[in-house]
Order: C-alpha cells, then structure tokens, then sequence
C-alpha cells in the first residue's frame, strides 16, 4: 500500500527503481535535477528533460521519469523531480506519485495548489548513506521552470 505524503514528510525507498508520475487536470511537463546537498544542480547536463532524456541512472518516457537508484553519479545527494506547464499556470489538483516498476504506488502526494504556479518541485529523492529516502515538496514556482532551475544552479537562455 502506498504511502501518502504531507508536504515535508518523507519516507524510506526500499525499491531500487521507482517511477515519477504526475496526474493532473492539464497536461504537464515531467522534468528531473540531479543536485548536490546544498540542492545545486551538479551541471546543466544533468538535467532530464524532453530534450535530454537520459542522465546517468534518469530516463524519461511517454510513462513518466524512472530513476535506478543504483546507476545515479554516486556525487549525487538528490533527484529534484519536477512538474511545469508550457501553457503558464497550473490550473486544478495535482497528485504525483512514485511507483514500483510494476506500477503500484509507493508513496503519493496531492501538491496543495495556489493557483498562481507555472512550476512544482514535487518529490526530493535523496541518499541516506547507503539507503535512498523520497521528500514530499510541493514548492511551487510562479515564474515556471525558469525560475526553478535558476534557484538550483542551472543557467537558463534567455526566452
């Protein structure tokens, strides 16, 4: 049974590969940062997204962004997994889950909206020494992915 998740709350990850899924009212675009302790993107290259859709250990698809803990960097602290909308705000609930590989839920978060977001930091997945540990967030940007990834080190073109 999955476990479901206030902001701040985390709990363990026993599972070695986990799927990152949005469900929303609007189409959503998946992203993902792998980020040092301080939550500083280790390079703009380590960014998954459309355009990138694979780092070490992250691979995204049509099913949404699966991370095999054992083959991310092993200078990762953290995978940042994000949700941001190309059409400007976000508009209606927002659950997100991570999911085994067979498709069951293992933990689950309903982001609490404002209704001024463009962006949303959902889930931190990070190492607990030799164990890996998932973070309800639900940090919302209203400056969309732009002002997300710039808060975490990424340089962002200019629109």
């Amino acid at each position: 049974m999955a476990r479901q998740l206030k902001p701040g709350e985390n709990t363990p990850l026993d599972q070695r590969v986990v799927r990152f899924a949005v469900s929303a009212t609007a189409k959503l675009e998946l992203s993902a940062l792998v980020a040092d302790r301080e939550l500083r993107a280790i390079s703009s290259n380590e960014y998954v997204y459309f355009n990138r859709p694979t780092t070490a250990g992250i691979r995204l698809t049509d099913a949404g962004i699966f991370l095999y803990l054992d083959e991310i960097r092993p200078d990762a602290a953290v995978v940042l997994c994000c949700a941001s909308s190309e059409s400007g705000r976000i508009v209606g609930a927002v659950r997100t889950g991570l999911l085994d590989p067979d498709g069951n839920p293992v933990a689950e978060f309903d982001v609490p909206m404002h209704g001024t977001e463009a962006a949303l930091l959902c889930w931190e997945v990070y190492r607990r020494g030799d164990s890996w540990k998932v973070r309800a967030l639900g940090q919302g940007y209203d400056g969309g992915l732009a002002q997300l990834l710039t808060e975490h080190g990424v340089e962002v073109a200019a629109p």
